[in-house]
């Protein structure tokens, strides 16, 4: 038992947490070289803003912080508002989330993209982008719905092609899952087309 004016031995810091500090913390730093809310990843010579930016938003949310509170609530508005202001808003490729500067992203990016902002909306729709996150996966999705193959995955470009890959088909279904987790209307049909292409690709 411990004696009267014995204080309780240091609990270290957990590990994991301090890992994962670290990475947040990191993720800002990159952040902040950019000026644009974007994060400055590349893949070689290609530039790949929109799905790392992306990745970097879920990240933030991950670890605890949202568009209204937070330690990394600042970044993460920033990143949101890259992601929103990068969406095309009209022609045949409307409600895509693109960068021009973008040479990897495509639409693994969109989807990524399109996931961070259900994420975003679903923890704080009252937030003063609330109504524009809104709107903008109401575009993204119906984006995604637009583009699937005739077999029910998608590929790289924004359309309807008689060609599919399974990871970008997988990067779309994650972000349908999660408009339809935050509450918005996903086509049924699409879901089903998609899940039985995926069964296609097993051997």
């Amino acid at each position: 038992p411990q004696s009267e004016g014995q204080s309780l031995p240091a609990t270290r810091p957990d590990p994991m947490e301090l890992a994962l500090d670290r990475g947040l913390e990191f993720l800002a730093s990159q952040q902040s070289r950019t000026g644009t809310g974007a994060l400055p990843c590349t893949h070689g010579s290609e530039f790949a803003p929109v799905g790392v930016t992306a990745l970097g938003a879920l990240a933030w949310m991950g670890g605890g912080s949202s568009l209204t509170r937070g330690p990394y609530s600042p970044q993460l508005k920033l990143a949101v508002k890259y992601l929103l202001d990068h969406q095309l808003q009209e022609g045949p490729a409307a409600g895509y989330i693109t960068d021009s500067a973008d040479q990897r992203s495509q639409t693994h990016g969109h989807g990524l993209a399109t996931l961070a902002l259900t994420q975003a909306y679903a923890q704080s729709p009252r937030s003063p982008q609330g109504a524009r996150l809104k709107q903008a996966i109401i575009s993204a999705v119906q984006r995604i719905e637009e583009s699937q193959g005739i077999d029910g995955g998608w590929f790289y470009d924004p359309h309807p092609t008689t060609e599919q890959e399974g990871s970008v088909t997988v990067c779309l279904v994650w972000a349908l899952r999660g408009a339809r987790n935050a509450g918005f209307s996903v086509r049924p049909a699409v879901i089903t087309k998609a899940i039985t292409y995926v069964k296609s690709l097993q051997a």
